[in-house]
């Protein structure tokens, strides 16, 4: 009884065996069992994503050398108009600001002591052409009883000497009154050229001497910037160059210029230069003493492909470059030019349109998958 149970159980065991294969095997459709091996296989790695800093366009520019400099606006032509005579203010006819002509009567002296000493030094000429008459006739007379015997020699000798002392007392007293004339005519102040009155140091009724300053008058319509240059960078300018220039006052707008004039020697202390920037003309509203910043362009080259300085590579002595192309970082070997500021010239090796890896980024070697942004250059 026992055999025949143990029987009946190891059929029902094989029985579900088979019927548990069916399950499992028997419709395909329904159930698939992956190997092992394929469902230990690692993923691939998944791209670097870049960003648009990571990344440089290649495409041809102009490549300038540019040295940068500051300064102000002062005006090219101006005058310093001064005092040529001594005496009381009595009239001050224009103001800052006003525009003037050439010629035109800034200011007047009190006019009463010049005529005076103009009267007196018409006097005083006459006075000594009157001496001079009196010594001419005396030597006519001297030579008169000399050719006779009469005189003596020596007499003859002095009425010489006092007609040429008469003759020199006139000249003297004709230059005092040429003098008292022009006195009298720069009591009217005009005037040396057209343009504005910039300062006015006098007011009415004030006494000041020969040779003070009265007022100053520019020209308004011609700039040039006085700015300072280091040592180190004035041997690479040079007369005619190009220069760009911002102007505190005027947002967003540049205003271009040339050098005209380069100091022979720097300025004590600070050791630097002064260089003159010459404006080109302009319809901007400019003033004196406008501080300016900006560039001179020592050198150029148009139509050349650059890189930054930061996406050069060496192997050895080979420069190269890191390129993306179909998703990957790949080599670019590459010949140099000249060095411009941050930027290098390349001859060889790259074409407008190439991405090139801006700076070297950790991780992100040859062949590496990268995922770039689209760039516009």
């Amino acid at each position: 009884m026992a055999s025949r149970g143990m029987k009946i159980a190891a059929a029902l065991l094989l029985g579900g065996a088979v019927l548990a294969g069916v399950v499992l095997y028997g419709d395909q459709d329904e159930v698939a069992i992956e190997p092992a091996s394929v469902a230990a296989q690692p993923a691939a790695p998944a791209a670097r994503e870049l960003a648009a800093v990571d990344l440089f366009t290649v495409a041809p520019k102009t490549l300038r050398d540019l040295v940068n400099v500051s300064g102000e606006l002062r005006e090219v032509d101006r005058a310093v108009v001064k005092a040529r005579v001594s005496g009381s203010v009595t009239a001050v006819l224009v103001r800052p600001g006003q525009a003037v002509q050439q010629g035109d009567v800034l200011l007047r002296f009190d006019r009463e002591d010049l005529a005076a000493e103009l009267r007196k030094a018409e006097a005083q000429l006459s006075a000594t052409e009157a001496r001079n008459l009196q010594a001419e006739q005396n030597l006519s007379k001297s030579r008169a009883l000399r050719d006779r015997r009469v005189a003596s020699l020596s007499a003859l000798e002095n009425a010489e000497n006092e007609a040429a002392s008469a003759q020199a007392d006139v000249t003297a007293a004709e230059a005092q009154v040429e003098t008292a004339r022009n006195a009298l005519t720069h009591a009217e102040v005009r005037a040396p050229m057209a343009g504005t009155v910039a300062t006015r140091s006098v007011e009415i009724g004030e006494t000041v001497a020969n040779g003070s300053d009265l007022m100053t008058i520019v020209d308004s319509t011609a700039f040039e910037a006085e700015v300072l240059v280091a040592t180190r960078d004035v041997t690479r300018l040079a007369v005619g160059q190009k220069a760009e220039l911002t102007i505190d006052g005027l947002p967003g707008r540049s205003l271009t210029a040339e050098v005209q004039l380069i100091s022979p020697a720097a300025n004590e202390g600070t050791r630097f230069v002064p260089v003159f920037l010459r404006l080109d003309p302009t319809d901007a509203r400019l003033f004196g003493g406008m501080f300016a910043s900006g560039t001179i362009t020592v050198r150029e080259k148009p139509d050349a492909i650059a890189i930054p300085d930061s996406a050069q590579r060496r192997d050895s002595d080979q420069p190269y470059v890191l390129i993306v192309t179909d998703g990957r970082l790949q080599r670019r070997d590459i010949a140099i030019g000249d060095s411009w500021g941050r930027e290098i010239e390349v001859t060889e090796g790259l074409s407008g349109g190439d991405s090139v890896l801006r700076a070297p980024i950790a991780g992100l070697v040859e062949g590496a998958q990268v995922s770039a942004p689209k760039l516009g250059g």
